[in-house]
């Protein structure tokens, strides 16, 4: 579905002479892209009405975006999975939020600050078809670490504002599709051989 708007898209504006016949691949792709981002955002917005945690649906795209753009991790093959998984993530992160205790939270931070190891030693990860630039790649790894870093030590100590705890959550998350997606990496490497 999202595959046809985007072609259809993109046949209007080659139509009207505003892109060139080189460009309409890209321009479909990215058209693809912009639609499925606006339908992920959408149903986590949905969720968050639904769930009156419209604050919370706020903060987790604000937060969760940016860092998953840093660190890389899960990418889902189909843009229904990629709907479903984002849209189970930001249910986990409320759930989180939801039943964790105080205490739980040091915990959280603690496994944030661990996971600063990981990303230091494996991040970014890249999609195999957006290869990044060694300058890409030294700005993420160190971005992404200082981020889980300095994200598990204020999950630690300041575990008690509301920021900060929302913020705990959704690093957890993101470590959650960081390895999902490494596992994926490993398991197509050892069956495709690239």
């Amino acid at each position: 579905m999202i595959r046809n708007i985007s072609m259809k898209i993109t046949d209007i504006m080659y139509g009207r002479n505003l892109l060139k016949s080189d460009e309409l691949d890209m321009f479909c792709y990215g058209m693809e892209i912009i639609i499925s981002s606006i339908i992920n955002v959408g149903m986590i917005i949905a969720i968050s009405l639904t769930t009156r945690k419209l604050m919370f649906g706020i903060i987790f795209l604000l937060f969760i975006i940016p860092i998953r753009m840093i660190t890389g991790g899960f990418h889902a093959k189909t843009y229904i999975c990629c709907s479903l998984v984002f849209s189970v993530s930001f249910v986990l992160a409320l759930l989180f939020n939801e039943y964790f205790s105080e205490n739980y939270y040091k915990y959280i931070g603690l496994i944030n600050c661990i996971s600063s190891i990981c990303y230091f030693r494996f991040s970014p990860m890249e999609n195999r078809f957006k290869p990044l630039t060694d300058f890409q790649i030294k700005t993420f790894k160190t971005a992404s670490t200082f981020i889980f870093l300095i994200g598990g030590f204020f999950g630690i100590i300041f575990n008690k504002n509301c920021f900060i705890k929302e913020l705990s959550i959704i690093l957890l998350i993101v470590t959650i599709l960081f390895f999902l997606g490494k596992g994926e990496q490993n398991y197509e490497k050892g069956h495709n051989g690239y």
